[in-house]
């Protein structure tokens, strides 16, 4: 079962089958004394059962936070009801219950100034939600305006927290910031007291994440494994006013793609790192305003969720913002355990990510859109697809850089191969190997990425003896080791060796391919082919 939010109320959604089928049905909170309207709440939340009683439980966020509980069937019982805290807070997930369902964990974040901690505030409750203690987190570090960054992002201090419990009984919290990690922060008593913040090891900016522990003890996170374009110049906040109504500039580039990793060693070590959901707006050329200003975000994108376990071993999953856009999905568990995959464009561009942005805010802090990166008839093969990067000068976008994104299972080794051709007159382009997600057209990949393979206009390969011939298909291989911080490359039947270090040091390994144009325009471009990775 879950909630969502429409201009007349509260809608619920029943599945009978494990989630395969819907039904709306009619779904009644009373408010209750004192309460502001519960429609009112930021997100509705999904309802959870409490493991000492069977009751079920939600907590309603806004301006005055409380827990309902249902003694029984909620659509025959009124709730009772208990008030959390006098603190307006929003982004409050279900409960969670630790110290084998002993007690119940809440947080959220202030809507005003906290002046005793900073932005995320968590309550715990022994007496089953009738009274609370709160503890708050102190603030993390503010984005500063430092290269490539030439404006600020929206300030995000530590927000949107999740929580679990783990094996040995203390809790894990991650938060949203403004820079490129989320941050991290423990608790030994079970949410009483925490430690000092710092950068978790996943990457994340301003965007949802969610742990999730399933009913075999495996520890699961689903986040947004992106970084967005650095920030432009813009205006000045004024005070009052929505920052998009001000000419400021922030704009959400990196919430087009959910990930899904999971742990068999209670957050140790971690598997997966798959695009789980993709935008399926992320060329649309109206992005901006698609599907109208619907709900209390119009936010188009996927980055938002919350998970529940089904009775044979799948999970449902519910992802995006927007409400007309959301989406259900149902997976397993064990598809992010596959060591390889492999693309050969029968589906189209499907699975990568070539989106060009046209410059200009519209909507809610976003860029409309266009594909850049095509498929195209092989020069050698008219019956074969092959991708086809270019950069043909477009004033109307923000660059016109052309690049495709291609994710696979994380591996901290492994061997990509497929094949590559330099048409006449081509410029080259970048081939890089990347442990999260950048817009296409990012030319940072070219410095962040910790391996890369500069293809310059002659065909030599920067930093090898290797070279192409144009008007020729190569094969290539592309063999990482991140212990021994080297690639081989073998190049038709030449071969190479780079060495490459990973800074920041993040332990997972990679999981994307990033293909990108020259930046100087070049209407020849490069093509490539279908793909396979295998990791270890």
């Amino acid at each position: 079962m879950g909630t969502v939010k429409n201009p007349t109320g509260i809608v619920t959604l029943i599945s009978k089958d494990e989630g395969w089928n819907w039904e709306e049905k009619p779904f009644s909170i009373i408010r209750p004394e004192g309460k502001d309207d519960p429609f009112l709440t930021y997100i509705p939340t999904s309802l959870k059962q409490d493991p000492m009683t069977g009751d079920w439980l939600a907590v309603m966020d806004g301006k005055e936070p409380y827990l309902a509980r249902w003694s029984g069937d909620p659509w025959q019982v009124t709730p009772t009801t208990h008030k959390i805290t006098n603190r307006p807070l929003i982004m409050m997930r279900p409960p969670t219950f630790i110290r084998n369902g002993k007690r119940i964990i809440t947080a959220g974040h202030n809507l005003t100034p906290n002046p005793i901690g900073g932005a995320t505030s968590i309550y715990h409750s022994d007496d089953g939600g009738r009274s609370w203690t709160g503890a708050h987190l102190e603030s993390t570090p503010d984005h500063t305006i430092t290269p490539p960054h030439e404006g600020l992002r929206w300030k995000n201090p530590g927000v949107e927290p999740t929580i679990i419990e783990l094996t040995d009984g203390s809790l894990w919290c991650l938060l949203r910031t403004s820079l490129d990690r989320h941050y991290e922060t423990y608790s030994n008593d079970g949410g009483e007291n925490w430690s000092a913040i710092r950068p978790s090891p996943f990457w994340g900016t301003l965007t949802m994440k969610t742990f999730h522990r399933l009913s075999g003890g495996e520890l699961m996170l689903f986040w947004t494994n992106a970084t967005p374009l650095p920030e432009t110049p813009h205006h000045t906040r004024e005070q009052g006013k929505k920052d998009w109504d001000t000419g400021r500039q922030e704009v959400f580039t990196n919430r087009d793609t959910l990930h899904a990793a999971i742990s068999h060693d209670d957050g140790k070590t971690w598997r997966g790192f798959r695009e789980i959901l993709s935008n399926r707006l992320r060329n649309a050329p109206d992005f901006g305003t698609s599907h109208g200003g619907v709900g209390p975000s119009n936010d188009r994108s996927v980055h938002q969720s919350q998970v529940i376990d089904l009775e044979d071993g799948h999970i449902l999953i519910q992802a995006g913002q927007h409400p007309a856009l959301r989406s259900l999905l149902i997976m397993h568990p064990d598809w992010l355990l596959e060591k390889s995959q492999l693309d050969n464009f029968s589906n189209g561009l499907d699975a990568w990510h070539v989106q060009q942005f046209k410059a200009g805010v519209v909507g809610h802090c976003a860029y409309n859109r266009q594909a850049g990166a095509q498929l195209v008839q092989n020069p050698t093969d008219p019956d074969q697809l092959v991708l086809s990067l270019k950069n043909i000068p477009d004033i109307e976008l923000v660059s016109s850089t052309q690049g495709a994104l291609w994710n696979f299972p994380v591996g901290r080794s492994g061997i990509l191969k497929t094949s590559i051709y330099l048409p006449a007159g081509s410029l080259g382009g970048v081939i890089a190997l990347n442990d999260r997600w950048l817009a296409p057209i990012d030319d940072q990949v070219r410095s962040v990425a910790p391996f890369k393979l500069s293809i310059h206009p002659n065909g030599t390969i920067e930093g090898t003896s290797l070279t192409m011939a144009q008007e020729t298909w190569y094969p290539l291989e592309i063999s990482w080791s991140y212990d021994k911080e080297s690639v081989s490359i073998t190049l038709g039947q030449n071969q190479a060796t780079i060495a490459f270090n990973h800074t920041p040091v993040l332990p997972h390994g990679f999981s994307y391919l990033h293909l990108q144009s020259s930046l100087k325009p070049d209407e020849n471009g490069f093509l490539f082919g279908p793909v396979s990775v295998q990791v270890d």
